[in-house]
């Protein structure tokens, strides 16, 4: 009998039916449940040792010991089921697929100890219990990517590593999603911040669109004045790049400034101003690379403040180069 696995150990499991697995049981259990004729032997049987799953009748060992004691003594007494109720299968008959696990095992030594260390299949009450899981770089960088779809086997087809690797993906796929929200969540500060700074200076927004990965913002003041935002959209990819940065594209327009057109190329950080005349809408505009280091700190906390600050001085400046606004004209 050495071919034999422990007999004694609770670490087996069986199939019933249709996502009806057992277990553990000790295979001295089952192994007299299949004698006695309550269990057959194609029942899917799995303990650890075995790659995949088998049946009573294909593992040779157990087989032998199933015939040895079919042709020796009489039968064991159930201890997988109890009496039979109204409405229980009776003796000789295997536990129907969704039939009650304790009923099924009234009176059965299914102790687990020891039976955690080995992989059991799949458990999926405990594999779906709430994981502390903490988005990597790699997390990031795959928000917005399609993500391949899981696709389970049959019970009786499914390798037991199948659970434990189905727990890795979860893991995995909460870790993306926990990523996908904090990239959500630090791109909505960006732009409540932009709207904090312009209502500040008594700006109201009149139109938002987000295309091209970029927000498209639209505001006017009392007197005329308006102003355009673009600000480019946070991404998993920037906030995975430590060096990560956003554009942001900013327009004063207004008419009444009578001064001259800017000499000014445009470079990076220059208010390039445009006249149309006193009686026509003038510009002035500037484009600035800001840092995602510099508002967002390494646990992805936003500094909104820093972000109203620095929005609602290029606005102001913008405004003071054309001359033709006054924030005091607001207060």
């Amino acid at each position: 009998m050495t071919d034999l696995p422990p007999l004694d150990q609770p670490n087996a499991y069986v199939v019933l039916g249709p996502d009806d697995q057992r277990g553990p049981y000790t295979l001295e259990l089952l192994i007299s449940e299949v004698v006695a004729g309550r269990l057959q032997d194609a029942t899917p049987v799995w303990w650890p040792g075995i790659g995949d799953w088998t049946t009573f009748s294909a593992n040779p060992a157990v087989a032998a010991e199933i015939q040895r004691r079919r042709s020796g003594a009489q039968a064991p007494t159930n201890a997988f089921a109890p009496q039979p109720q109204p409405g229980q299968p009776q003796a000789g008959q295997a536990p129907q697929a969704g039939a009650d696990l304790q009923a099924a095992t009234a009176g059965a030594d299914v102790s687990s100890s020891g039976a955690d260390a080995a992989a059991a299949p799949y458990d999926q009450a405990s594999d779906l219990a709430p994981i502390e899981v903490e988005p990597t770089a790699a997390d990031f960088e795959a928000v917005g990517r399609p993500v391949e779809g899981f696709r389970a086997g049959s019970a009786m087809g499914l390798d037991p590593m199948h659970g434990q690797n189905f727990a890795d993906l979860i893991r995995r796929s909460r870790a993306r999603a926990e990523a996908a929200a904090m990239v959500e969540q630090i791109d909505e500060r960006f732009t409540e911040s932009l709207l904090s700074a312009t209502n500040t200076l008594g700006l109201s927004m009149t139109s938002h669109s987000d295309e091209g990965g970029m927000h498209d913002m639209q505001f006017e003041d009392s007197g005329g004045g308006s102003l355009s935002v673009s600000l480019t959209q946070i991404t998993g990819h920037l906030v995975a790049d430590p060096h990560g940065h956003v554009t942001l594209d900013i327009t004063w327009s207004t008419s009444g400034y009578e001064g001259a057109s800017s000499t000014d190329t445009g470079e990076h950080g220059e208010i390039v101003v445009t006249a149309g005349g006193p009686d026509a809408i003038s510009t002035a505009s500037v484009s600035l690379l800001l840092a995602l280091e510099d508002y967002v700190s390494a646990d992805h906390i936003v500094d909104t403040k820093a972000l109203e600050r620095d929005f609602a001085a290029v606005a102001a400046q913008l405004a003071h180069s054309l001359e033709g606004w006054d924030q005091a004209d607001t207060d």
